[in-house]
């Protein structure tokens, strides 16, 4: 039927069926059907509604193959005739093949001619292009990677490698060794930065031997001076024990006023000078890390009773009378340590608190029980005096070794500003700090704190035993002291071997004879006789003859 416009004509043309179906020549489209191929071996055909074969690369035409099955006995010709449009797969083994394998089967009709078009394919021969082109992308991607390693590896070479390396002879030069160069291998920037790298490294060689150079000078120096510094102070700690003893000996003696002033100059100098030593000794001593500490029991009542009370400013006689505040059954009395470097401690601030004191000398020792447990206990010291206070500024400073608040030529006080620093570091040595709090004018308080082990002791410190401590080391005025007369016939024969056994300079039986003389209870004019083994061996025995003299006995 055709529409023919300019005259609004339809003219349609009709034909039976039957005769249409006439007119259409199998044979000419035949061949092209048959020409089509689908993969390695489908192909398509066509058949009628009742399942004879039109066309067919294989079966002759008129082949009626409704009734065909699969190997699994499934009628799919039937089935195709029923559906006339769609697909279905089903299993297939062509009798030149071992094998069943599926095939797919898409057809569709065509009413006018009762056909049904059907193209027939194996399934894994119409994936086989899906592969293919999996193939070649997985080809692809393989040469991609092995061209991306390739790259890799040529950058590893050229930019990482370097850089590895570079990090390497820097981590070389962290621990000290700069010796380590980087060879330059092209002109790039790595080559150029690698080049910086090995002059930078070369300037740093040269400043660090220079450097290793000075610090060894300076070492050799500072070791010059303090072996220096340690064979003065023993070199001068003879003679001034000597001169110490001879003034102690004399103001044993009976002499006269002017006498008397002269022996209390010399005693006063010599003690001060000899003091001076000692600080130069333990400073020299902390220097080269030689400051050891002892541990032994010790009582802290008898450690307070110990401390000097009596020191000399620039001829002057100083006389403190410490005041103790503590709390009863507060403090444990009972310590293991290092007695004498408290003892020392304690004496250098309370000499201080005497001798920045313009008025009489005052000073409160306190005492606290910061932290107690059976293996530890914190005591905090501290030592209020009334004396010219420090300014804050100066709180770090006079810690430092040869520092002084005071620094003027023309300043009012001995010390050459060594004793706080060596306080400091028998501090710390103890396990604790020390620090100042004062003001100009209103006197200053030192606080420090030491970490002691207790003994197995319920005793804690009090006044009682304070006051018997104190009152036997430091006596009253113008009390005698005197030995029972067994006392005396007992020392005699011991004080006579010391005094033989240090002429023949044998250390073993000087040493047995002094710790047997320790056991008496010594009076105050004769405690010289507990420092014997700080004096050479001739010199000790002229004191011990001069002892034995006080006592009546003689040596010949």
């Amino acid at each position: 039927m055709v529409y023919f416009e300019p005259w609004d004509w339809i003219i349609p043309a009709s034909s039976y069926q039957e005769e249409f179906r006439e007119l259409v020549r199998v044979d000419d489209f035949k061949e092209s059907i048959l020409s089509i191929s689908l993969g390695k071996s489908g192909y398509p055909y066509v058949i009628d509604t009742k399942g004879n074969i039109v066309i067919h690369p294989k079966l002759a035409a008129g082949t009626n193959v409704y009734n065909s099955t699969d190997s699994e006995g499934r009628k799919f010709v039937q089935e195709i005739c029923e559906k006339k449009f769609g697909k279905i797969t089903y299993t297939w083994k062509n009798p030149d093949e071992r094998s069943h394998r599926e095939k797919q089967v898409v057809f569709s009709s065509i009413d006018d001619m009762d056909w049904i078009v059907i193209s027939s394919i194996y399934v894994d021969e119409s994936y086989a292009p899906i592969r293919n082109i999996s193939y070649i992308i997985g080809a692809t991607m393989a040469i991609t990677l092995v061209f991306i390693f390739a790259l890799t590896w040529w950058s590893s070479s050229a930019i990482i490698r370097p850089l590895k390396e570079l990090m390497l002879q820097f981590d070389s030069g962290a621990n000290g060794d700069f010796s380590g160069r980087v060879a330059i291998r092209s002109e790039d920037e790595i080559g150029r930065l690698a080049g910086y790298y090995n002059t930078f490294m070369l300037r740093l060689q040269e400043y660090n031997d220079q450097l290793v150079f000075a610090k060894n000078a300076a070492e050799g120096a500072n070791q010059a001076k303090s072996d220096f510094l340690m064979n003065m102070s023993h070199e001068l700690r003879t003679p001034l024990n000597g001169v110490v003893a001879a003034s102690e000996l004399i103001s044993m003696s009976e002499t006269d006023a002017e006498l008397k002033g002269i022996q209390d100059i010399i005693q006063s100098s010599s003690t001060s000078l000899l003091q001076t030593v000692e600080h130069i000794l333990d400073f020299t001593k902390s220097k080269d890390g030689e400051l050891e500490l002892s541990s032994e029991p010790f009582m802290l009542h008898e450690v307070l009773g110990k401390i000097n009370t009596s020191f000399f400013q620039k001829g002057s006689h100083l006389l403190l009378k410490p005041e103790f505040d503590f709390k009863p059954d507060d403090v444990p009395n009972a310590f293991i340590g290092d007695e004498g470097r408290l003892i020392e401690i304690l004496n250098h601030l309370l000499e201080n608190a005497a001798k920045f004191t313009q008025k009489t000398p005052e000073a409160t020792i306190g005492i606290k029980a910061l932290e107690k447990s059976p293996e530890n206990v914190v005591l905090e010291f501290s030592i209020t005096d009334s004396g010219i206070g420090i300014a804050r500024e100066h709180f770090e400073m006079i810690f430092e070794p040869f520092s002084q608040a005071d620094t003027s030529s023309t300043r009012q006080y001995d010390g050459v500003g060594i004793g706080l620093s060596i306080c400091k570091q028998f501090v710390e040595l103890m396990g604790g700090k020390i620090w100042v709090e004062s003001e100009p004018g209103k006197g200053s308080t030192f606080y420090l704190t030491l970490s002691l082990k207790p003994q197995k002791s319920d005793e804690y410190l009090s006044i009682q035993a304070l006051q018997e401590s104190t009152e036997n080391d430091f006596p009253a005025s113008g009390q005698k002291e005197t030995l029972i007369e067994a006392d005396i016939a007992a020392l005699a024969p011991v004080i006579k071997n010391l005094y033989e056994a240090l002429l023949e300079s044998e250390p073993q039986e000087i040493s047995t004879y002094l710790a047997e003389i320790k056991t008496y209870e010594i009076p105050k004019r004769l405690e010289l006789i507990n420092r014997i083994d700080d004096y050479e061996y001739d010199t000790a025995a002229v004191l011990v003859k001069e002892i034995a003299a006080e006592l009546g006995l003689l040596m010949e």
